[in-house]
């Protein structure tokens, strides 16, 4: 684990760095050679490598506090299409019209949950899933519900994975080129996803595909626990045409 640790830490969090002081040492020291759409460019490189610099060191923070014990359940209630909404914003701000398709169900209730770590639960997993696609991949998200369990489901075009490797990416620093399905990455996303889901008492896992689709990440979370908050709890809204 130390030397996984150290690899993610050496490559995941160095790369970026390296191309942000790149990019701010050529505004610097060429700035009188650069035409705009240049400094534009070289901006727009710090702050996507910023971005992503920060999303892996908020992954290793989570996954600390996750092993350690000490994420502490501030529950309220969410409904999944606002949860939806909230993450396709995150995304949106990080790449360009990202290809999702979203296909909510409104017979699927409100859930009682820490919505911060449920949020970054399905970021993970549609960041994932997104650099799993590729360029010409579409990713759809579909809520659903029974007596006992309300899940999203989070559906990619991307390679897929042998069925005998469904539960081994949920490994922390399971392959850098296998873990998170693309080439950069430091393995962590699916484990931060599964931990969430457990915090609450819920599970993430891979079921089987629709058709048109190569896998199938489901986010399941218990329906409303006793001891839930369930005066407060908002009306079930009516489905969506």
């Amino acid at each position: 684990m130390r030397n996984a640790l150290l690899s993610s830490v050496s490559h995941d969090l160095k790369t970026p760095l390296v191309t942000m002081m790149g990019a701010a040492t050529s505004l610097r020291d060429l700035q009188a050679d650069l035409n705009d759409h240049d400094r534009e460019e070289l901006l727009n490189s710090i702050i996507l490598e910023s971005e992503r610099l920060e999303q892996y060191i908020q992954n290793l923070l989570d996954m600390t506090r996750l092993g350690q014990g000490e994420l502490t359940l501030n529950r309220q209630w969410i409904s999944l299409d606002e949860l939806y909404h909230v993450v396709f914003r995150r995304l949106a701000a990080a790449r360009p019209s990202p290809r999702v398709s979203f296909y909510p169900s409104g017979e699927v209730p409100s859930v009682w949950v820490h919505a911060a770590l449920v949020e970054q639960a399905l970021f993970n997993a549609l960041d994932n899933a997104l650099k799993a696609s590729g360029p010409d991949g579409w990713v759809a998200v579909r809520t659903g519900a029974d007596a006992t369990t309300v899940w999203l489901d989070v559906l990619d075009q991307g390679p897929g994975l042998p069925r005998d490797q469904w539960d081994a990416v949920f490994g922390q620093f399971y392959s850098f080129s296998r873990g998170d399905r693309y080439s950069t990455g430091s393995g962590l996303g699916l484990t931060i996803c599964r931990g969430m889901m457990r915090v609450h008492g819920g599970e993430a896992a891979f079921v089987d595909p629709p058709e048109g689709f190569t896998l199938c990440l489901r986010l399941a979370l218990p329906q409303a626990p006793a001891g839930a908050d369930s005066a407060n709890r908002p009306h079930q809204e009516a489905p969506q045409q």
